[in-house]
């Protein structure tokens, strides 16, 4: 097919694709090749597979990806690229727009590097992500998008954004040095909500490179019925003497209830390993009924797990679960001199007024430095109601240096303090 560039080239073997669909194969397309414009994947009525080979493709465009498309590569030897100071808002889209909320896209991106360029390009807005699944000015749409085997680097923001999206799926890809976060599923406070997104045996190593204020490798904002599972998280830790933070928790759920965060390695984080909050102000909204179990956390700047309700007044905030959750010397902060605040004592941190009916079994904190940071596996710290229905039992903690004051918990909820149901099965390990 003729075209002045591969991008015009493709676009005419998709226009030749029949209108039933098919594939078009770009894999003779090898080595250096360009895209001076945006071009589309497929059609709202026409799905095309497009292969592509051996290439570095630069593009100056948005490559769009429609209804029942996807792009399919070779692996490590397929690039996509951002070109210099295009600025785009991503590198590739998967956008509902003009389609309604209720119909899915069953699209897919599959087996190639893409290259966001951060260094030469510049965030424009809050825009500049390296694929971006959704549309701000619809919620709940059921794309079911699927991203398998992506190699994602140097996105000036997060390398996927996943925006007012159900069922999309990124699964055995990795993000490596990325501007803000890895993976951004953030939805809306309506009923119309993000549902059913699953992001599992991803790789995230060195995120918020160019973030202001910080950024989160995993983040789930009013998302239920998801799963983060078994993915490995490696942040960068803040440099002394006075530490710039940009990479924050390895994983975040606010706003969210149901999910399961599961399997997980959070290693090396600026703040806490894994948080799970509400909103401040307007945007809270309620936190319940989710469940943390067998992640391991190692190196967190402050606690291991964070369980906080920064909304005292709206929001559901009950029957959150931590099981069988493991967290390696937490607290560097402390180790580094800095004051990390009253409750930052513990391994697994809860406060809170709302917090309630929370469930801790079977964690576990470690601390095997020659000086011990941590003097608990649970701190309970609130003058609320939080201990209310609580069950605490068969946590314990281990530490090589046993001076001064350590316990499994520190309850410090006040007037309800003795409404905490823990079992003897607590213990100093």
């Amino acid at each position: 097919f003729t075209g002045a560039d591969a991008g015009a080239q493709i676009t005419a073997c998709i226009s030749d694709v029949p209108a039933t669909g098919g594939i078009c194969d770009a894999r003779g397309l090898e080595g250096d090749q360009t895209a001076a414009a945006s071009f589309s994947i497929g059609s709202l009525t026409k799905p095309v597979r497009l292969l592509l080979g051996a290439t570095t493709l630069t593009t100056s465009g948005i490559i769009y990806v429609y209804d029942k498309s996807g792009i399919v590569g070779i692996g490590e030897a397929t690039k996509i690229k951002q070109a210099n100071s295009v600025n785009l808002q991503s590198v590739i889209s998967i956008n509902t727009n003009p389609l309604s909320a209720t119909v899915p896209l069953d699209t897919y991106l599959e087996d190639f590097n893409l290259d966001g360029n951060a260094a030469n390009n510049t965030t424009v807005g809050s825009v500049n992500w390296g694929v971006l699944i959704g549309n701000a000015a619809a919620t709940g749409q059921k794309i079911r998008a699927n991203l398998v085997g992506l190699r994602v680097t140097e996105t000036r923001l997060d390398g996927a954004y996943v925006n007012n999206v159900s069922e999309a799926s990124i699964k055995d890809s990795k993000f490596l040095a990325v501007g803000r976060s890895a993976i951004r599923a953030e939805g809306s406070l309506s009923a119309a909500r993000e549902t059913q997104n699953t992001f599992t045996d991803n790789l995230v190593d060195d995120y918020g490179k160019y973030a202001a204020g910080g950024a989160i490798a995993i983040m789930l904002m009013n998302n239920d019925s998801s799963i983060v599972e078994d993915n490995v998280v490696v942040g960068v830790a803040p440099v002394d003497p006075t530490p710039t933070i940009t990479a924050l928790e390895g994983i975040q759920v606010s706003n969210g209830s149901g999910n399961i965060v599961s399997g997980n390695t959070v290693d090396t984080t600026g703040a806490e390993g894994i948080t799970v909050t509400n909103e401040a102000g307007a945007l809270a909204g309620d936190v319940k009924g989710n469940i943390f179990s067998n992640n391991t956390i190692r190196n967190p700047w402050t606690v291991g797990f964070s369980l906080a309700a920064q909304n005292a007044s709206v929001g559901d905030f009950t029957g959150n679960v931590f099981r069988g959750n493991t967290v390696y010397n937490p607290l560097k902060a402390v180790q580094a001199g800095y004051s990390v605040g009253a409750g930052y004592d513990g391994g697994l941190r809860i406060t809170g007024a709302k917090v309630v009916g929370t469930t801790l079994e079977g964690n576990v904190t470690i601390d095997d430095r020659a000086t011990r940071r941590v003097d608990y596996c649970v701190s309970i710290d609130n003058t609320g109601d939080l201990a209310l229905k609580s069950n605490v039992s068969g946590n314990g903690i281990y530490a090589t240096d046993t001076a001064g004051t350590w316990d499994v918990v520190r309850n410090a909820a006040g007037a309800t303090s003795d409404r905490l149901q823990w079992n003897r099965a607590n213990q100093l390990i």
